[in-house]
């Protein structure tokens, strides 16, 4: 019994189409045998230049045109028309590899991984939306010809099963594959994978363009060509003089507080771009549960601390005047304390950070309703006052019912978390109280694994272009980046003050001017590096 896939029947793959136009070429595909392409099929088409993969493509056969199955059964593909009339690509040398395939749990168009064995071999797929899920073929055709599935996955691309099962006496009817290697950490428990059966096995072209223009074009206006003369070099912005503490720190009491906690007392490092929404994009080893635990322990402290700072600074009950809490004592613990809460807010990670500064509200996606990811927040009772929105306290009811629902969140994707670091502990040893202390170290380690694992996965976004500033390439390393070029840039930024550069407001918090100052200039960054080709 043959185990390979078989050869391609003896038909010519390549042939020109027409004797005067060699750039216009059809290809006659054969199929594995005991395979038949048929209209509704999709060829996967990847095209390269050069190593460079330029775009991935699912075509439907029969739409566009230029893909037809002829009544022999073969696929013939118009490459000519395909790529310059359909997919829009100019004169040039490309690669292209393909293959055809088709829908193996139609109408299941999409699975859900339910479950992912010990040994990362196996997965378990179920029907999504209640569907009943549909029994594909056997790995053996006619029990001789042996065909694997390949498995799409968005963020991994494809994957080969070698073998599967239908399992009918699960809670609902389940699917188990076995992959050729371990299942790639992309693909988690709830992800939805396509499930795709190969008509055609995977193929190589390597052809040139030479798409003829139209002559006799209408006049038209001659644009100037580049001023190549012109200094680059020259310099627009000038640094600052430098100044001391006391120099920079000359607005409010509060703006002071902000700037302390935001750039003085902060990380130095550069600020990634991740959406804190979804955990799954920033927790791998750690626990989600543990880390809103210790930000509700935080936010607790930063009340203290106002209280008690608030508490030296006004009038005692029986004291006819300020005197008492105006006197150096008072002062100096008022101080004191205010010193602890914006340590304490210093010390806050970009997650933490994020769940103190930015107010999101609940929204449906795909029918499912997701709730507030920041802190709640109330608008700021001072007209233009800074910030725009105020944190509930965390004894308040807004805070301590989003907490519960936040808890409930956390905890579910702890269960379901198959790298949690928590879980090399053996479970008698981690559900014991007395070793809590221990669980909680593992998940303070764990925490700063996701910080590296967080960098590392971010390095291929360094060269994303996108106009969005919170996508792709960090704003932190705009200038760098652009120093890579051999550019040299410039903010334009000199005469601003500390707190306008910053928190986009005058030196008492009230916000009366645009922040267009580092953002926009960023902003303008981004198109630019977009269209220099950074990716």
């Amino acid at each position: 019994m043959s185990k390979e896939l078989l050869d391609i029947t003896k038909t010519p793959l390549v042939k020109e189409f027409d004797g005067d136009r060699h750039d216009k070429l059809r290809s006659w595909e054969g199929t594995l045998n005991k395979r038949v392409v048929r209209d509704g099929d999709f060829m996967y088409l990847k095209v390269f230049s050069g190593e460079t993969l330029l775009d991935t493509q699912w075509l439907r056969i029969g739409n566009p045109e230029a893909i037809n199955v002829e009544t022999d059964g073969q696929v013939v593909i118009d490459w000519y028309d395909l790529l310059v009339d359909e997919l829009g690509y100019a004169n040039g040398d490309y690669t292209l590899e393909y293959c055809f395939k088709r829908m193996a749990m139609w109408p299941n168009e999409y699975v859900r991984v339910n479950e992912i064995s010990k040994n990362k071999m196996e997965i378990r797929v179920d029907a999504i939306h209640e569907n009943e899920l549909t029994n594909p073929r056997p790995p053996l055709i006619d029990d001789e010809y042996y065909a694997p599935f390949d498995l799409y996955h968005e963020k991994q691309g494809i994957v080969k099963a070698v073998s599967w099962v239908y399992d009918e006496h699960f809670e609902d009817e389940t699917l188990i594959l076995k992959l050729s290697d371990k299942i790639p950490r992309k693909i988690k428990v709830g992800d939805e994978i396509e499930i795709w059966d190969e008509i055609a096995s995977p193929r190589e072209l390597k052809l040139t363009l030479e798409i003829e223009y139209p002559k006799g074009l209408e006049e038209y206006t001659e644009l100037r060509g580049p001023m190549v003369t012109l200094d680059v070099n020259s310099e627009v912005g000038k640094p600052t003089e430098l100044e001391s503490w006391e120099a920079i720190l000359t607005g409010s009491g509060d703006v002071n507080s902000n700037l302390v906690t935001k750039v003085l007392s902060g990380s130095t490092g550069a600020e990634l771009n991740i959406d804190y929404r979804k955990f799954d994009n920033f927790i791998h080893f750690s626990s989600a549960k543990e880390r809103l635990t210790n930000f509700e322990y935080k936010m607790r402290l930063v009340e203290y601390y106002d209280s008690k700072s608030l508490g030296h600074s006004a009038n005692l009950d029986g004291e006819a005047s300020s005197s008492v809490t105006a006197s150096e004592l008072y002062v100096s613990a008022s101080s004191n304390y205010s010193i602890e809460r914006d340590n304490v807010i210093g010390s806050f990670d970009d997650f933490e950070s994020y769940l103190y500064n930015n107010s999101s509200s609940g929204h449906t996606e795909d029918g499912i309703t997701h709730y507030s990811t920041a802190w709640p927040k109330y608008d700021n009772p001072t007209t233009n006052g800074y910030p725009k929105y105020i944190n509930y306290s965390a004894t308040s009811s807004a805070a301590q019912t989003w907490l519960s629902g936040s808890f409930v969140s956390a905890s579910l994707y702890d269960e379901n978390n198959m790298n949690i670091l928590r879980k090399t502990i053996p479970a008698v040893q981690r559900t014991d109280p007395n070793n809590s202390g221990f669980v909680l170290f593992v998940d303070m380690v764990a925490q700063h694994f996701d910080i590296l694992y967080n960098y590392i996965d971010n390095l291929n976004n360094q060269r994303v272009r996108d106009e969005d500033l919170n996508v792709g390439i960090s704003k932190d390393l705009l200038f760098d980046t652009l120093k890579s070029f051999g550019w040299k840039p410039k903010s334009g930024l000199d005469l601003e003050r500390i707190w306008e550069y910053w928190l986009g407001t005058g030196w008492d918090l009230v916000v009366g001017r645009t922040r267009i100052g580092a953002v926009g200039d960023v902003a303008i960054l981004l198109v630019v590096v977009g269209s220099v080709g950074c990716r």
